[in-house]
């Protein structure tokens, strides 16, 4: 597999080791240059919507526009994600039959959310594209006890209670990409403060020695 270049003292690895669960997530920040071809991918898409590949009967979010990318896109995935997944497998074994499915985007508007969910597979990606708001922006006027609109989070067991773990996933974290466990429960809340746009894309890597998967060689 091709490897998209990295600074390696960049990459960010998350554990939860503090609250005893042994699961990780892996985060980096590429340059608008280098999501370049995942962008090419997402503009095919917004520039001839009327006939791009419906994919919200496949998603639980509560999201108007959501599409298939063309799988020409996934060459570029799977380099911009080795490097995540390299730093992944430090630490969690991995199949050498780990494959990508299918790459979707979500052209999010505001009011807009994902509900708490899992995903299939093995692993799971989120890459934010474009985030068009700032947490100051969202949290504004907001007298909540606790600010969390646009936010991004894991839910994730604590002894008897479960714990929401927000990643910092505003405008500076543009072109970031978030690697973690597909059945790590985790959401997106509404955001509310501009009328633009938040782009994200997504896809799940499956074992392909599992038969449900092994009789589909390009898995949902």
């Amino acid at each position: 597999m091709t490897m998209q270049k990295v600074d390696p003292t960049k990459i960010q690895i998350t554990d939860f080791r503090n609250i005893g669960l042994e699961q990780r997530f892996v985060k980096y920040q590429y340059s608008r240059e280098d999501m370049d071809p995942v962008w090419q991918a997402i503009d095919q898409v917004k520039e001839d919507q009327d006939n791009a590949f419906d994919y919200r009967k496949h998603l639980v979010g509560h999201i108007r526009h959501e599409y298939r990318l063309a799988d020409t896109v996934k060459k570029s995935i799977n380099a911009l994600m080795a490097p995540l997944i390299e730093q992944y497998s430090r630490f969690h074994a991995l199949p050498q039959t780990l494959t990508l499915g299918q790459v979707w985007v979500n052209l999010q508007n505001k009011h807009e959310f994902n509900p708490p969910h899992t995903h299939d597979g093995l692993l799971s990606f989120v890459m934010w594209m474009k985030i068009p708001y700032t947490f100051a922006q969202e949290d504004e006027g907001n007298e909540a006890k606790k600010a969390l609109s646009g936010r991004f989070g894991f839910i994730v067991p604590e002894k008897d209670e479960c714990k929401t773990v927000y990643l910092d996933s505003d405008s500076k974290e543009e072109n970031t990409v978030v690697l973690f466990p597909a059945k790590l429960m985790h959401m997106v809340h509404p955001y509310h403060s501009t009328d633009e746009q938040r782009i994200t894309v997504s896809a799940n890597y499956y074992d392909m020695h599992v038969s449900r998967y092994a009789k589909n060689p390009d898995p949902e």
